[in-house]
Order: C-alpha cells, then structure tokens, then sequence
C-alpha cells in the first residue's frame, strides 16, 4: 500500500518488471498540458515566479533570432558543418518570415515596411514577406508598391508580371492599381511594345466580371499611351466610346492629349517621305479634325460640363500654328473666346479655303461615273451639297467668334481660363510671320501689366523675334534693359544684333547697337564672338547720325570713318579678353571642339577688324596722319591669322603652349591694352 502511494506521489520507484531501477515522473513546465505556477527557491526563501503571457514579445523573437544567427555562424566557423546538421533555406526563410510577420498583421505598417525595404534596394525579400502575408491578409498596398518601385525602374514586364500573379494570390486590384499601370505604361520608352497589352487590362475593366471600373484618370492615361504610340485608331476608338457624363467622362486632360496627339501625328507626316500634296491633305485633315473637337467640346464647356484652362486653349492653339494665316489670326480669337482678352488686331477676311481636299475629289469622282441623262438635276443636287459642306467649314472658321461672348464685362472670371507664359508665347509667335509688332507690343504691355503675367526667357526672345522681323532696333534696346540677367545669353545679344542689321537705314541704329554691346560687355563674361562681328559690320554699312550735313564728299567720308573707328575701339577689350580666356581660362570646361570653335571665330572677327583698317586707309575715312597708327595695328592682326594659319596642324587645344603662341600672348608678358 505504501508502495502504490508513493508512486503517485512520485518519491518512489514505478512499477515495473525492473525494480532496482528507481525513475522520476518527468514533468515539462513548458508543456501546456502539464504547465503548473511554481515557486523559486532561494536562500531568503521561496518566492512565486509571475506568470507571463503566452504570446512571445518582440525582444524574445529578436532575441531567439539572433540566437539562430549566432548558431549557424558557429556551425560555418567550424570549417566543416556537421552532415546531422545541413542548412535548409527554405525552413530558415519561412521561420523568418512568420516571426517578421507576427509583428505586420496591420496591412498598413505592413505596407509602410514594404515601401522602406524598397527604398532599401531589398527587392526579393520584399517580395517574399508580401507573397508571404497574402495568405491570410489583403495586402493590395503592399502589391501596388512593389508595382510602382518596378514601372519607376523602367520594368515594364516584370510590373506585369507582379499584377497577375497578385490576382493569382485572390489580391483584389483597386483603381490605384490600374492607375499606376496606366501611368508607368504611358511613360515607358516602350510604350508601342506594350500598348496592346495594357489595353487588354483596360478592356477587362469594362467588363461585369471587374469589380473596379474605369474612370477619367484611367482613359487619360490609356489615351496618353495611344497617343506616345502614334496610335491613331486606338486612341479615337477609345475617345468615341466615352460616356458625356459618367465615372468616364472626358475632362479638359482628356481633350488636351487628342489634340497634342492630332498635332504630333500631323507633325511627323510633314517630315515624312511623303508627297506635297499629301502632307497637305493630312495637315487639312488635322486641322479639320481639331476644330470639330473644339467645337463640341466648347458646346460642353458653355453647358457647364467642361471646365477649361490654359494647356488645353495653348494646344488648340499651336494646332493652328500649322494652318496659313487664317488659321494664325484664328488664334487670336481663339484667346477672346477662352479667356476674355480682346482682340488687338482686326480679323483678317479671306474667303475660307476647302478645309479636306477629299470632298471635292470624292465629288469630281462622282461626277465622272454619272451619266448624261441625269446631269441637271445632279448639278443642283451637288450645289446644294456643295453649299452645306461650304456652310459647315465656314461655321468651322468662324466658331471662334460665333461662341465668343460680345457684351461680356472684361473682368476675369472662374468660366474663363487664366493666361500664363505659354499664352505669352503663342500670342508671339502667330504674330511673327505677318510682322505685326504693334498687336504683339499691346499683348505684351496687357498681359504683363493688367493679368500679370510673368514672362519666362522664351516669351522674351519670342518678343524679340517680333521685334527684329519688324525692324525696331529702339524697343529691342528697351526690352534689353528690362530683361532680368539669368535671361541675357548669347542667342539673347545674336538676335538683337541682327535686329539692328536689318534696321540699317536708321540714322539711330549704330548708337542702339553700342547700348546693346554695352549690356553685352557687362553682363557676359566671354562676348558672343558673331554679336561682335554684326557689330562691325553695322558699322561700316550704316549711316552716321550728324545734323551737319557735310559740304563735299570727302567730309562725307570722314564721320563714316569715325564711326568705323569707334567700333574698332570698342572691339578691341572684348577680343583681348577672348583671347585671355583661351589662354588662361579654364581648359576642364570646354573641350577640343569648342576650343577649335572659338578660336575659328575669333580669326573670322580678326579678318573682319583688318577688311575695317583696309577700308579705311584706302578709301581716305581718315586723315592721314592716323595712317601710321591703323598700320601698326593692322601689322597685329596680319601677324595673329598668319600665326594660326602656320600652327594649324600643330594647335592642341590641352596644350598651353602652343595655343598661346597662336594667340599672340605670352604668359609673363601682359596682354596689351590696345589693338
């Protein structure tokens, strides 16, 4: 009895066919079957030990972590790991993987952690711990994260790739999904490649089987992809089906890719192979096609259905941009119209041209296929054809003035787009070709003054253009002075000297040309090497300004002369600090053919400044007792072309050296002061 009583209480041998053998009852505490509270002994006595909470925190996982990082980094130090004891990588992920999740069960913080290992570069691992948690969290964040970081890689197949394999995984798109697909498709260099297949994707989303349908941002980027595709019928067939009110309702987006689309596409057949004749008809057709898509987008517009802005009315206009001068001055309607600014031009009356040269070969065709009998009555058939057709591209012409409002107060409203620097620069460049200067200055003063609008460096040489196609040397020193400096460069100064070349018969224009170099000299520090040779050569051609008109023709000589002189002068520091700067300057910024550039430029101004001496020793524009001095100067300019013309096979332009040799410049030796 006693026997069986310490059995089970556990200080007594069991029962078995061995009793000599004595073995304790084993009890695991770990276990949960047999977890008890028990009580630490200690030399105070016995405490309880607290009892913790089941689930393992985040420093025992990290800690057991490491603990199995240290041991397999032990078993590799040994040299020879155990055949007992082989690493299982796929076992060894898992577990990783299920203690990192433990801690990501929010789809949230677990899309927050796949975005900072992206950033990381930790690419595969990513991909793991998602494909990981999608067994039992919906982690469509985590899945458009992974396919955005690949499009922004320019991985466009392999972002595909990831979205059908997260539909494998039961991972529901959402419509941020498909947009950033759409987006990174559309940006993509290889964008034809893939146009079909994106397409197909859109196709699906139309279908009652897609739980997330398309709206405006899908078809603008569906349309964006079209169009860097030159897909044509794609992009139209897309367009045709959208709803006018709807999820997929076309915005002011929408309608600004069709027509940069429609001006692209007519761009390229103009420098295509072929004939002149169908360039024509395809640049017709573009701009038949443009004006019937104002057309019913402006009727959206006054319903209140379309809200337009600035891209879009600069897109219809750059389209017109291609037409002839019907079209250019239907730009300036065009800007009345979709932003309330009057017209600062008369319109311009010409009678409207056949806007498709299709029609009237469709009906010459027709007409040879018609028999004798019925030629009346098909003669007034085609006139009255003839007529509606006529009707329909002149309202076509004129829809820009038919829809404008007349007694409308000119005070700018939410209704009306608002004009900016790319409304400044279309308004410039549709007045360039008819030379209208005095429109395109009242534009400018409005614009800049009224709306203010804040011109951009090329509203300024756009203005500038206008200016030299109309001959005003006066405003173009004028616009000069306003000109912020970030904005004076060379082709700045290039087109304001040529302004003044072809304003040669002012009396004033050599006196605009030296406030122009004037700016040149403070503001760059090397000159612009041909601003310097139209100045010469305004010099030598236009006519000096004296109110004492000269007796005979030799005191007519002398103020030219004076003239050509002084521009000699002014010459002279700018070409001294030229040839410094090839000497001295920097050589890590320009390199051989920039070098070789500048220095061909300056041995053209160097002849240029001797045809000027010779002129004027030989034609008598100075009195002779300078003849000795221009002779002297001359002998330097004869020596520095000969010195390039000897050391022209030779010249380096790394080589010091020798390019000073060219210059006539010697390192110890100052440069002179005069030429």
């Amino acid at each position: 009895m006693r026997q069986r009583f310490q059995t089970l209480v556990g200080d007594a041998t069991l029962l078995s066919p061995f009793p000599n053998i004595r073995r304790p009852i084993i009890i695991n505490p770990s276990s949960p079957t047999y977890r008890r509270n028990y009580a630490a002994v200690s030399k105070q006595g016995t405490k309880p030990i607290k009892r913790t909470s089941n689930l393992p925190s985040q420093k025992s996982t990290n800690a057991s972590l490491s603990r199995w990082k240290k041991r397999q980094e032990w078993l590799d130090s040994r040299g020879v790991r155990p055949v007992h004891k082989p690493i299982k990588k796929d076992v060894d992920q898992d577990f990783a993987l299920r203690k990192q999740l433990q801690y990501l069960k929010d789809p949230l913080k677990l899309a927050e952690h796949v975005r900072r290992c992206l950033r990381d570069g930790d690419v595969d691992g990513t991909l793991a711990i998602v494909r990981f948690a999608s067994k039992s969290v919906q982690c469509t964040v985590s899945w458009n994260h992974l396919i955005e970081w690949h499009l922004t890689q320019g991985k466009l197949r392999a972002a595909l790739r990831i979205y059908n394999e997260m539909k494998k995984r039961a991972q529901v798109p959402d419509a941020r999904t498909y947009t950033i697909i759409f987006n990174g498709a559309a940006s993509h260099p290889s964008a034809t490649e893939s146009l079909g297949r994106v397409l197909s994707i859109y196709q699906s989303m139309l279908t009652d089987r897609c739980l997330v349908k398309p709206n405006t941002i899908h078809v603008n980027a569906i349309l964006k992809m079209c169009a860097r595709a030159q897909n044509m019928d794609a992009m139209f067939a897309i367009a045709d089906q959208l709803p006018p009110k709807g999820l997929r309702a076309p915005n002011n987006l929408t309608y600004t890719t069709i027509i940069n689309a429609i001006r692209i596409y007519a761009v390229n057949d103009l420098r295509s192979t072929l004939t002149r004749e169908q360039k024509e008809a395809n640049r017709q057709k573009a701009m038949l096609d443009a004006r019937q898509l104002w057309q019913d987008l402006t009727a959206r517009w006054w319903q209140g259905d379309l809200w337009i802005d600035e891209e879009l009315v600069c897109a219809m206009g750059r389209i017109l941009l291609l037409g002839g001068e019907q079209d250019r001055d239907d730009i300036l309607s065009l800007i009345e119209q979709s932003m309330n600014i009057p017209r600062q031009a008369p319109r311009l009356r010409i009678s409207a041209p056949k806007l498709v040269e299709a029609k009237s070969q469709e009906h010459s065709l027709a007409d040879g296929d018609r028999s004798q009998e019925s030629e009346p009555s098909q003669k007034r058939l085609d006139t009255q054809n003839d007529a509606q057709d006529n009707g329909q591209d002149d309202a076509l012409l004129n829809q820009f003035q038919s829809t404008a409002l007349i007694n409308s107060p000119r005070t700018p409203t939410s209704a009306y787009a608002k004009p900016g620097s790319n409304t400044l620069s279309l308004l410039m460049q549709s007045l360039l070709h008819p030379r209208l200067k005095e429109p395109a200055s009242r534009y400018w003063d409005l614009l800049t003054k009224e709306y203010g609008v804040k011109p951009d460096a090329d509203n300024y040489h756009a203005y500038l253009r206008v200016l030299r196609a109309a001959r005003a040397s006066g405003d173009t020193v004028k616009l000069l002075t306003e000109m912020p400096r970030p904005y004076l460069m060379s082709k700045t100064f290039r087109i304001a000297m040529s302004t003044c070349q072809r304003d040669k018969n002012n009396h004033n224009v050599f006196a605009n040309s030296g406030r122009i170099l004037d700016l040149m000299q403070q503001t760059q520090e090397v000159p612009d090497i041909p601003s310097l040779q139209m100045y010469l050569d305004l010099a030598m051609v236009a006519p000096f300004s004296s109110k004492k008109v000269p007796k005979d023709r030799l005191e007519a000589k002398l103020p030219q002369g004076e003239q050509i002189m002084r521009a000699l002068s002014r010459l002279g520091p700018s070409l001294i600090n030229i040839r410094s700067i090839l000497v001295l300057g920097d050589t890590s910024r320009t390199g051989k053919e920039p070098r070789e550039a500048i220095l061909k430029d300056v041995v053209a101004l160097t002849r240029k400044m001797i045809s000027a001496h010779d002129i004027l020793i030989n034609n008598g524009m100075t009195p002779t007792s300078v003849h000795g001095k221009l002779a002297a100067q001359r002998s330097k300019l004869s020596a520095f072309v000969t010195r390039f013309k000897q050391g022209k096979s030779e010249w380096s332009p790394g080589v010091m050296d020798s390019s000073s040799s060219y210059l006539g410049i010697a390192r110890t030796n100052p440069a002179p002061s005069a030429l």
